[in-house]
């Protein structure tokens, strides 16, 4: 792997030929600034590898002039920026090969060396996501390979209405087959292994408009551990071809 003030270097040379806004409203950040040496991906198939792109799911605010690897340096970014676990669940996989939904989600471990953190200005939600790219800055980084895969399936959703707002608790399960330790929010890491994870989503109607909706942050509700058994018990209810 290159050395880091290296990538430094050649990653600032890259955004010097990028738009005035990206220069002004992105900063350089390496793993001593993020005490990690990995970011978090999330995606519906599974890939060998991960190319710097422009998403078609990003909002029509967002910047589109950078091709990059969306990233977060927890699970609950991941969780955040994803956004659309809600109507993923309208689907039910049907085993063609057309099929993009299939019950569950892949997150990639994606070690690096420099990335760029973006500005609200750049992402409307980048504090509330953690988000940072990963960009192509010389060969080595025209793709980037995971050092390790993990699966994380939905068990459970719960929607309980109310008057002025719905709250959404949603529970995962997650299977970490690595020797890798990975953070699940700032203050939390999961040990390999298999773990159950609920989060609570509010979303509350603003004025007198009910299509007007504010969807507040997510609340860590609980989190332990579980058997494979349990696990894959969720996963072929749910994700049975997750896999395939």
């Amino acid at each position: 792997m290159e050395n880091p003030e290296n990538a430094v270097e050649q990653l600032q040379s890259i955004l010097e030929l990028a738009s005035n806004k990206v220069q002004k409203e992105t900063k350089i950040v390496t793993p001593k600034d993020l005490d990690q040496d990995y970011f978090l991906h999330i995606a519906r198939s599974k890939f060998d590898y991960l190319i710097p792109n422009v998403s078609k799911r990003a909002a029509p605010s967002e910047d589109n002039t950078i091709p990059r690897v969306h990233v977060s340096p927890s699970l609950l970014g991941c969780l955040r920026g994803y956004a659309s676990f809600i109507d993923d669940t309208r689907y039910v996989p049907t085993g063609a090969k057309s099929d993009t939904w299939l019950g569950g989600y892949y997150i990639y471990v994606l070690p690096f060396q420099a990335a760029l953190k973006p500005s609200l200005k750049l992402v409307y939600d980048a504090d509330y996501s953690d988000e940072h790219w990963l960009v192509a800055y010389n060969t080595e980084t025209r793709f980037f390979k995971p050092s390790a895969v993990l699966k994380i399936v939905l068990s459970e959703l719960k929607i309980v209405p109310g008057m002025k707002e719905r709250s959404f608790y949603i529970t995962y399960l997650l299977e970490n087959t690595s020797d890798i330790t990975i953070k699940l929010s700032d203050d939390v890491e999961l040990s390999p292994g298999y773990w159950e994870i609920t989060l609570k989503t509010v979303e509350r109607h603003s004025g007198s408009n009910r299509n007007a909706k504010v969807k507040t942050e997510d609340d860590l509700c609980k989190y332990h551990k579980v058997t494979k058994k349990e696990f894959d018990s969720a996963k072929s209810v749910s994700a049975a071809m997750l896999s395939h």
